[in-house]
């Protein structure tokens, strides 16, 4: 079964600052949760290992970053078990500010899933939208704090 969640927002700063804070967030929470096991020359093919609770059940999460176009676009896949979930962050300048789309692809073998999609679609793209809004204000908190920092 397969779900996939869009969002689009802009925010008030160059594309590069947007890019790069969202790329070292992502890192910086990989390296809190899991350990760096393949690390090639290259960023994309980087994979984290960690271990996660999947409905009262400890399993290994594989994070591997499939794509890194710098300031264009950011994919990492994240496989735990018999789920899958693709993110895929694109930026585009537009004027001085960035405009951010992000997606999520969401895939499932568990048979049950079809049914929780189809019964709690309404709520969970809900849960989604919210989850992507944190993520963006993060990222421009992020950002003010360092224009505070540079300013100051």
């Amino acid at each position: 079964m397969s779900r996939t969640f869009k969002y689009e927002q802009s925010i008030n700063y160059p594309i590069t600052d947007v890019f790069s804070t969202v790329y070292n967030l992502t890192i910086q929470q990989m390296e809190s949760v899991g350990t760096a096991k393949k690390t090639p020359n290259v960023i994309v093919g980087t994979v984290y290992e960690y271990e996660m609770m999947l409905k009262k059940q400890k399993v290994t999460a594989i994070f591997t970053i499939t794509e890194y176009t710098q300031p264009k676009a950011l994919s990492y896949k994240i496989k735990a078990g018999k789920l899958e979930n693709t993110t895929h962050w694109q930026f585009e300048e537009v004027g001085d500010a960035t405009k951010i789309s992000y997606c999520e692809q969401s895939d499932s073998d568990i048979k049950s899933a079809s049914w929780t999609y189809r019964f709690l679609g309404f709520l969970m793209s809900r849960k989604q939208k919210k989850k992507a809004q944190q993520l963006i204000k993060h990222v421009e908190v992020q950002l003010y704090e360092a224009l505070q920092k540079t300013q100051g």
